[in-house]
């Protein structure tokens, strides 16, 4: 089989992707003003809460295209992804909706995960519905239909990278494309949970056993299965259907063992940010890896980023 680190290349042909769709990162190039974050809208119902925001988006500016706006190792897999496969990348975003990668965005700080100041289920009364949410902002001003990313390219599979916060967000819009299902390719770790009963044959078998071939965290796992697939198994089934390329995933790391992983305890956000706050007031600031080697503690980098910059704000005050 193709090398996972090797480029394909570029031909006259049509490439088999016809576009490459991943979750946007929580690393930002640029700070988002305040009114750009979750933690300037009311707290309310989440109706309310959609049309709060969708009128906020209404009076942001524009910083740049997407592409420039994300960082992160993450990010930068997947528009490699993009780039190799001679494909168009699409970012979700859970404050934009689907944005194409040269379209002109706004800086702003908005996720569906967690509970810090960027997170939106704290400010929803009740419960929060992912997809009532992500149905509201596909109407915004920065998001472009499905149904146009899959008539911009009416052959060639979809790659679609999601972790299970984008899965129970798109799903169900993924679900409703009809005659382009079959054209899925969904990549990501446990989303058979998270995802409609439709989309489960289109869904790539990866597991950890990916970390072998390709190392790094499970917060850039779906980024790396989608390098994966797009640079071995549809270099070498480019025509193939879902069940093809499920069985050169299942071959791929067939030979592979899952790696060793060391247990560290899970902490809640207030005794991590006390963590970080002690080993600054040491005088020896904490990275992640240092919080996960060294106290043992299981920690996303997403996760780490936000608690860090609150325990930081906690010493200036």
């Amino acid at each position: 089989m193709t090398d996972a680190t090797s480029n394909p290349g570029r031909d006259a042909l049509p490439s088999p992707v016809a576009a490459v769709i991943a979750p946007c990162s929580s690393r930002k190039s640029l700070r988002p003003p305040t009114a750009a974050r979750a933690m300037s809208l009311p707290s309310s119902r989440q109706a309310e809460l959609e049309a709060a925001w969708s009128e906020r988006l209404t009076t942001l500016e524009t910083v740049g295209p997407a592409r420039d706006l994300y960082s992160g190792r993450g990010f930068g897999l997947a528009h490699k992804a993009a780039e190799v496969s001679n494909a168009p990348l699409y970012v979700a975003s859970a404050g934009l909706g689907l944005v194409a990668s040269d379209a002109a965005v706004p800086a702003y700080g908005v996720t569906v995960s967690g509970s810090g100041p960027e997170s939106l289920r704290p400010r929803v009364e009740g419960t929060f519905d992912p997809k009532a949410w992500w149905r509201s902002i596909c109407d915004g001003p920065y998001a472009t239909s499905l149904t146009a990313v899959i008539e911009a390219r009416p052959v060639g599979v979809l790659a679609v990278a999601l972790t299970k916060a984008y899965a129970s967000m798109l799903g169900d819009a993924l679900a409703y494309l009809g005659d382009s299902v079959p054209r899925l390719r969904i990549v990501g770790a446990s989303l058979g949970s998270a995802l409609p009963r439709a989309l489960k044959p289109y869904l790539m078998p990866y597991d950890d056993r990916l970390d072998t071939r390709i190392p790094g965290t499970r917060a850039d796992f779906a980024q790396r299965a989608l390098f994966h697939f797009v640079t071995v198994v549809v270099t070498d089934a480019p025509q193939g259907d879902a069940d093809a390329h499920g069985s050169l995933v299942r071959e791929a790391l067939a030979p592979l063992d899952r790696p060793d992983r060391p247990r560290r305890a899970g902490r809640s956000d207030e005794e991590i940010v006390s963590i970080i706050a002690h080993r600054h007031a040491t005088g020896a600031p904490i990275r992640l890896h240092d919080l996960r080697r060294e106290e043992g503690v299981a920690c996303e980098q997403s996760r780490f980023v936000r608690l860090r910059e609150i325990a930081i704000a906690q010493r200036s005050t």
